[in-house]
């Protein structure tokens, strides 16, 4: 027992050789429960619980009482059960310094534990400079990378980001939302295929930032195989779903809609373009005018 820095009782050893062992134990042991493996694979089975509870699939009181194997038996039989055995076969975790495109990836650090004991009342690091490597290295690991494997934990997942792109000054999942609604509606309404046209509706505008550097022009005509493309890669898509994600932006993309169900995504698509920029720019000149009120009434008071 000894007296640190403010003349506290603190814990400490006798010798430099065994503080020196003691530091050097918990600083890999903390290297390890913050290193790329460990963080993805915590935040990858915390991710795959909480959307299990979230389905009711798992209760919050089974994680107490259920067998370990008995949880892994859950998940097995659930929709995550491809991409689990994915990350329990996988011998490698992938890093980047850039982000990942399509992928599920993990992106945040740990919370960093280091001891620096006292020795004869002294701090070991003070001390001795192998002891102080040890710590420095700890407190310097790396964590700001992205890690991942190549796999997608929720396809809806996926659509849901959406959410933060803009879209005819809204949303780009609000415009597909409400082209999809409308969709539903008429499609269903006339008899014809709804679920399908609906669920491709929904997926017409399946892309965040791909047409970034493309013009006017190339945007129209381009996003739509793009939009294809992404929606592909995590469903399963048949001949009308992929004729109407295609084709929507016709005469843009040249080759007209083959089927009844593609020409009515396509007319809502424009109808909704024009109703949610018509809406946005009524936004901005209602806030344009009472800026120009508050700003004629302030200076002729």
């Amino acid at each position: 027992i000894e007296n640190n820095e403010k003349d506290i009782i603190e814990l400490g050893f006798k010798t430099k050789k065994i503080a020196r062992k003691f530091v050097k134990v918990t600083s890999i042991l903390s290297i390890i429960y913050r290193e790329e493996r460990t963080r993805y694979s915590m935040q990858f089975l915390a991710d795959i619980i909480k959307k299990l509870t979230e389905e009711n699939i798992i209760k919050k009181k089974d994680l107490y009482t259920l067998k370990e194997s008995e949880v892994i038996d859950i998940i097995n039989n659930s929709k995550y059960s491809k991409v689990f055995n994915i990350w329990r076969k996988a011998k490698k975790i992938k890093v980047s310094t850039n982000k990942p495109i399509n992928v599920y990836y993990v992106h945040h650090g740990a919370k960093i534990r280091y001891i620096d004991p006292l020795c004869r009342n002294i701090r070991i690091s003070k001390i001795s400079k192998l002891a102080n490597r040890y710590i420095t290295n700890n407190l310097e690991y790396n964590m700001n990378n992205y890690i991942y494997l190549d796999f997608i934990l929720d396809e809806l997942d996926e659509v849901k980001r959406l959410d933060k792109c803009k879209h005819h000054g809204i949303t780009r999942l609000d415009h597909c939302l409400r082209v999809s609604y409308y969709t539903y509606t008429i499609t269903k309404a006339l008899h014809l295929n709804y679920k399908d046209a609906t669920r491709a509706a929904l997926l017409h505008d399946f892309f965040t930032d791909e047409v970034s550097g493309l013009k006017m022009y190339g945007r129209f005509s381009k996003h739509p195989k793009i939009a294809y493309n992404n929606a592909s890669k995590y469903f399963k898509l048949n001949k009308l779903q992929k004729d109407i994600i295609v084709k929507h932006m016709w005469p843009c993309t040249l080759t007209p809609p083959k089927y009844f169900e593609s020409w009515i995504v396509d007319i809502i698509d424009d109808i909704s373009a024009v109703f949610e920029r018509g809406y946005v720019t009524r936004k901005e000149l209602q806030f344009g005018a009472s800026f120009l009120y508050l700003f004629i009434l302030s200076r002729f008071r």
